[in-house]
């Protein structure tokens, strides 16, 4: 049920006229996420269950592929292989690949386990304002994503990509709750600045049998 209704989402999305739109699709589950680790720019690979997942999103892709502007993903294999596996193996020379669409550069808290951290750096990682360690800003990561945003013309557009990138877009036009692996949401962009401008529609990864 569920992925019926991404797909009807999907099918609305691609037919938007006149304007530039954002569908962001976070990455299938992985080794860094099953073991609680800040992963980043590390390149960890997905878990069979992530490549589950991404399979599961083929039927709510399948049918639209060719109607989307363009097709883009993170350089790190764990977003290639997501789109790749959600777009029926899709050949990577028609994925446009970018660094500015890597999650956050955790610097030097990279591979820490998330648990590992004080309870006041725990809260600090999960607000707008966090800084990594000789890393990176939420600031910093959603003003490269927006450089690449800035590159794409009018039109509908495919992004697979990282949680907390997608936050770091979402954060300002009203939704800043994670979004749990293989789950997607659609953005409208300013069409002069590219700056996200309102969310079009969200959709949750179903998180047990029967809502599949």
């Amino acid at each position: 049920m569920q992925f019926k209704i991404l797909e009807q989402n999907i099918k609305q999305f691609v037919q938007l006229k006149n304007s530039k739109n954002i569908l962001l699709v976070r990455h299938g589950q992985t080794l860094g996420n099953y073991s609680g680790t800040l992963t980043g720019w590390t390149d960890t690979k997905l878990t069979l269950k992530g490549r589950q997942q991404s399979h599961q999103l083929f039927q709510s892709f399948h049918s639209n592929i060719s109607n989307f502007t363009s097709i883009n993903s993170s350089d790190l294999s764990r977003a290639i292989d997501t789109c790749q596996i959600a777009l029926g193996f899709f050949d990577k020379k028609n994925i446009t690949q970018d660094k500015l669409l890597r999650e956050l550069n955790f610097g030097k808290e990279e591979g820490i386990h998330f648990d590992s951290l004080s309870e006041q750096r725990k809260q600090l990682v999960n607000n707008i304002d966090f800084k990594a360690i000789e890393g990176e800003s939420w600031h910093d990561a959603r003003k490269r994503a927006i450089q690449f945003f800035q590159k794409l013309p009018l039109g509908n557009h495919l992004v697979f990509t990282h949680g907390g990138l997608m936050c770091s877009l979402t954060w300002y036009i009203g939704i800043q709750d994670a979004y749990p692996n293989c789950s997607a949401i659609a953005i409208e962009l300013d069409n002069e600045n590219s700056e996200p401008k309102k969310i079009i529609f969200d959709w949750k990864f179903p998180k047990i049998e029967e809502d599949l």
